[in-house]
Formats: structure tokens, C-alpha cells, sequence
């Protein structure tokens, strides 16, 4: 097998994190070298020339928070069509001109169920940054003289190692990947077709001493987080829980879901797939590793600035692109609205409105035991937060 090679660049601030790995096997890796520039280390400067050689595949940071999901509902369109669609929807809830945020979507499978006419549309899940924002960090990356293949933040670095590489019955059905790091924690709802939300977790201020509460507002922000992925509209329940990160942490957590859930609880261990030739511990490296894993194979979420170098990303003039994004965003809502449907769309559309209201009766069952299940967990969450004050 031909070794491969990829990078981890991480750069906040001043300080920037260079990290490399080889390919061992199909599933397994090897840590060659990190590297942190700004703390004297003479092979600081070395490490970022290596960067700079060419065909060097590199991935970048970015922000968690500048970096959002979404998932929306449109009909049948071209591909050109679909994508200008799929920025108005965007620029409809943040704002902004076409241009300004960098879209990926991926199309979701129809829900099993009666089938709905074209007229329905089909679910997109959207990923978009503020293109603002990409073309900083890209300038930041090319300032070290590299230029990324991709950018992700922590929750997709993580998200893209865990579709690569998770544990057996990562496909079983939706998850929520749960990940307990030194700075960052987080977890990350979707299922085997796209994530539907991330969100971040509390800070343990525990000291490391009695955890109880710690593990109970965890536990209560877990299954909050999947009764509101069953209550949206892309309705996901969840059955899997795996947890990564800290080691003691998370086998305590793993411990006392497996008590207090009702889903199945795995404990992921990434760092297991590494080998290493540096000494200190993996675990803290794992968002770094997703990265080089990524730059390896090529990210499954690409998103860069308009006209970066093997950007994916393919706009129109920005004239061009205002004045398609506008039409289809005015016939998208005219569909929406009824305003171009043909008789024929009509009256599938009021043959398929008995089909609705009886799932509707059906979720409106559902939902009034989701109500009392959130009720309880608001409960259980005043509880806690009483006992720690």
C-alpha cells in the first residue's frame, strides 16, 4: 500500500498547531510529527517550510460557530437553479446578498410513509459559512505559505473521522456523537445521510472531584438534544449515543447513560486507530486527527472561499449570480405559495392533504408524550441546578 500523507494546520491567534500523519492500513494511521510554532522549538520554522512544498494536503481550521446547519425543504430543479435556491433560502433567514455565505448540501432520502406528489419537494441538509469568514482563515493558512484543501471546524473534523472510521453501528439508525474535550465539547445529531444539528455542551467546573452533577446536566442536555430531534421537522430517533473524548470523563458519562437512558451507549475511542511516534497522549489530538484524516482522503464537507486554489466551489458572476438567485428565489416562494401550480399540482395537492392530517393526528399523539417527556426533563434540570447553587 502507498503511503499517503495529510496535514492538521490550527490556527488561533499567534499560535498555530502543525500535525502530520501516514497511512498505516485502509483503517489505521500513524502520527509522525506536531509541531507548535511560537514556543521556541527550533523545529518550528522546518515544519511550516514542509507545509509550503507542493502537493502538501493540508486541512484548516474554523470557528464552530461560524460554520451552520439547515435543513429545508425545496422542489425539483436543476443543478445551477437548486444551488441559487438553496443561497436564497440562506440569505432569507441570515441576510446578506448571494455571495455572501458558501453553501454544501446534500439531498436526504424521501421519509417512508405515504408518498407526497413533486409538488412536496424534497429535503436538502445545508452546511454554509459566511464567505467573509473563509476567505480570512484562507488568507491566514496562505500566510504560512500552504494552501488547504479544505476547512472545518471541530464538530466536522469530528463528524468527518466518525464517518470514515466509528464504531460499528454507526449506521444503525441516528446517533448523537458526543465529544468531551480539554477546550471544545460538543455533540452533533444526524444520521448516516447528514447532521442535523450541532450544539456545545457546559464546562465542567467540578475540579475533578464529585462529577454527579456534571454527568446529570450532561445526561439532561443529551436526551434534550434528541427530543428535539424527534420534534423537528426533519424527525430523527435517536437510539444511539456514542461518546468520545477525555478518557475518565467519558467512561463515567458512558456509565451512567447506560443507567439512565433508554438508547444504546457506545464508548468511541478514535486515538485507538493511530499509531504514534510522539510522545504525548492522543486522545487531546483527536479534532486535529479528523483534520489530517480529512486532508488524506479529501473532506467530506468542502467549503473554501470563492477562488481558492481546488476549491470545489464553482460561482457564476456575481451580476449573473444576483440575478438567477432572485428569480429563483421569487418562483421558489411563487411554488410555495401556490401562485405557479397547475390545476393538475392542485389537485394531487388536496387528494394528499387527507394523507396529512391523518399523520398529523398521528404526530399530534406523539407529541403530547414528547411534551410531558420534555417536561420531565426541564424538571430534573431545575433539580440540578438547584442542588448545585
Amino acid at each position: 500500500m502507498k503511503k499517503r500523507h495529510g496535514y492538521s494546520l490550527n490556527i488561533d491567534g499567534k499560535q498555530a498547531l502543525i500535525l502530520k500523519i501516514r497511512t498505516v492500513s485502509d483503517t489505521s494511521y500513524c502520527l509522525e510529527f506536531v509541531e507548535r510554532t511560537g514556543n521556541d522549538h527550533p523545529e518550528s520554522l522546518e515544519r511550516l517550510r514542509e507545509l509550503t512544498r507542493p502537493r502538501r494536503r493540508v486541512v484548516t481550521n474554523l470557528p464552530n460557530d461560524g460554520v451552520h446547519l439547515l435543513t429545508a425543504k425545496l422542489p425539483a430543479l436543476a443543478s445551477k437553479a437548486l444551488t441559487s435556491a438553496i443561497q436564497g433560502v440562506v440569505n432569507r433567514k441570515e441576510g446578506g446578498l448571494p455571495g455572501d455565505w458558501i453553501t454544501q448540501h446534500t439531498q436526504l432520502p424521501a421519509e417512508p410513509g405515504p408518498t407526497l406528489s413533486a409538488a412536496a419537494g424534497d429535503d436538502y441538509c445545508i452546511i454554509y459559512a459566511d464567505s467573509a469568514l473563509l476567505a480570512e482563515r484562507f488568507t491566514l493558512a496562505e500566510e504560512v505559505g500552504c494552501h488547504p484543501l479544505g476547512m472545518l471546524p471541530d464538530f466536522l473534523a469530528l463528524e468527518d473521522l466518525f464517518r470514515r472510521h466509528g464504531p460499528e453501528g454507526r449506521d444503525n439508525g441516528p446517533w448523537n456523537l458526543v465529544f468531551l474535550g480539554q477546550d471544545e465539547r460538543f455533540l452533533c445529531v444526524g444520521d448516516e445521510h447528514g447532521l442535523l444539528f450541532s450544539r456545545p455542551l457546559p464546562e465542567d467546573l467540578s475540579g475533578d472531584t464529585d462529577r454527579t452533577d456534571y454527568l446529570e446536566r450532561l445526561a439532561t442536555e443529551i436526551e434534550r438534544s434528541s427530543f428535539f430531534a424527534q420534534q423537528a421537522e426533519r424527525s430523527l430517533v435517536v437510539r444511539n449515543i456514542m461518546i468520545c473524548g477525555q478518557p475518565d470523563l467519558a467512561d463515567e458519562l458512558a456509565e451512567h447513560l447506560k443507567q439512565h437512558v433508554d438508547a444504546i451507549v457506545q464508548r468511541w475511542r478514535p486515538e485507538d486507530i493511530f499509531e504514534t511516534e510522539v510522545d504525548e497522549p492522543l486522545w487531546p489530538l483527536t479534532l486535529h486527527l479528523g483534520r489530517a484524516v480529512a486532508a488524506v482522503h479529501g473532506p467530506l464537507c468542502e467549503l473554501l472561499p470563492p477562488g481558492a486554489k481546488g476549491s470545489p466551489v464553482k460561482l457564476v458572476s456575481r451580476q449573473v449570480g444576483i440575478a438567477l438567485a432572485a428569480f429563483v428565489t421569487g418562483a421558489v416562494s411563487m411554488l410555495l405559495a401556490g401562485g405557479l401550480l397547475t390545476s393538475h399540482v392542485q389537485q394531487d395537492y388536496l387528494r394528499e392533504a387527507d394523507v396529512r392530517i391523518n399523520r398529523l393526528y398521528t404526530l399530534a399523539g406523539q407529541a403530547s408524550a414528547d411534551y410531558l417527556q420534555n417536561r420531565a426533563l426541564q424538571a430534573r434540570q431545575d433539580n440540578v441546578d438547584r442542588l448545585g447553587r
